[in-house]
């Protein structure tokens, strides 16, 4: 064996990787070479105790390594678990967006939720100046209304602001709710995201209406609509006054109904339009009209307006009426606020006679009262 080899070997004799026929061989060689002996004296011999301390034994290395790959590995299904509910939750909200059917959640219905959430706060901190920044102005029937908008809503946050102390005044809301789904309009079956707005009191009181975007981008709201019970309360009261601010109208179309028909009026189709302080005289004005035989030929309902001297909404109406000689006509203005339509003083009730007997026009006269 040359010098060269031996050289190559001797480092590694030194640390005790040789087999034990190349150190044979080594130290044959250097016996008889110089250079090589002592090149082999003055290499670094191992240490057995050395080697132990300074490299790890094999199985602890192992286990690091296998520690660490666990720990990545645990890492990694983690990540795919979160990724996997990423795209589980944006394709439930992208079929719920494409949909658009009942009880499907969409990105648009969340945003509402949102919306509704706000409008919510500013009910239970008493804030209507704000939440009627929300509230729509699309129902407004009547052109010369327009310019009366300031006034309007000056008045609705007003009867919002009374409404709401005499039902919640002494309590205070500990929850707010909404829940956002999609719903069918019965009018023109069109698709709109419905909002369920319920706020809870601290002493047990529960509030809740549903909200609907309009066509101008904002809100009205849909509570307990002109429900007339000789219990009616604050809360009731209340849930009007939100309705109202909405809606800005009273729908008479139960007493037109019922007088075209010529039928005795319910409560249901007639009184429940009408305060409650007044319905009795109603209901008494309408029956004694029936029951001596007059007929009604015609019934009118302007479409409301608002009265800026006494900011109130009002209908102008007019109705035909005849007997057995004649016609007369009933023209009067019936004012309305949230509560429900109020019936006309005597001077605001004027009739006008054609050959009737003086027992229609004195029918007429007193038909609201």
């Amino acid at each position: 064996m040359n010098c060269n080899i031996i050289k190559d070997l001797i480092p590694l004799c030194s640390e005790g990787l040789c087999s034990e026929e190349s150190e044979n061989q080594i130290k044959e060689h250097i016996k008889d070479c110089e250079k090589c002996r002592l090149l082999y004296e003055h290499a670094p011999q191992a240490d057995s105790t050395d080697i132990v301390t300074e490299t790890p034994p094999q199985k602890n290395i192992f286990r690091k390594v296998n520690k660490k790959f666990k720990r990545h590995k645990i890492i990694d299904i983690i990540l795919l678990l979160v990724i996997a509910g990423i795209i589980g939750v944006l394709g439930w909200l992208t079929y719920g967006q494409i949909a658009k059917s009942y009880g499907c959640t969409s990105f648009e219905t969340i945003f509402q939720s949102l919306e509704v959430r706000k409008m919510g706060e500013y009910i239970a901190e008493g804030d209507f100046e704000t939440y009627m920044d929300y509230v729509t102005n699309g129902h407004i029937g009547d052109i010369f209304t327009h310019s009366k908008i300031d006034e309007m809503r000056a008045n609705h946050i007003k009867t919002l602001e009374e409404t709401f102390e005499k039902a919640y005044g002494d309590t205070k809301v500990t929850d707010i709710d909404v829940d956002s789904t999609y719903n069918q309009m019965y009018a023109d079956n069109s698709i709109v995201i419905c909002s369920t707005l319920t706020l809870t009191f601290e002493n047990g009181k529960v509030f809740s209406a549903d909200f609907f975007k309009d066509v101008d981008g904002l809100y009205r709201a849909e509570s307990m609509w002109y429900v007339a019970e000789d219990d009616f309360n604050a809360e009731e009261e209340f849930s009007n006054a939100l309705n109202f601010s909405s809606w800005n109208e009273v729908y008479p179309l139960g007493v037109v109904e019922a007088l075209i028909k010529n039928e005795n009026p319910t409560k249901n189709m007639l009184l429940n339009k009408f305060h409650l302080d007044c319905q009795e005289a109603i209901k008494n004005g309408r029956d004694s009209f029936l029951e001596k035989g007059f007929v009604v030929d015609n019934f009118f309902f302007s479409r409301y307006r608002f009265d800026e001297d006494l900011e109130m909404f009002y209908y102008d109406v007019a109705m035909d009426a005849s007997d057995s000689q004649g016609t007369a006509q009933l023209r009067t203005r019936i004012f309305y606020d949230h509560m429900g339509m109020m019936a006309p003083e005597k001077d605001q009730v004027v009739i006008y006679t054609n050959g009737c007997t003086p027992e229609l026009e004195e029918a007429l006269s007193t038909f609201f009262g």
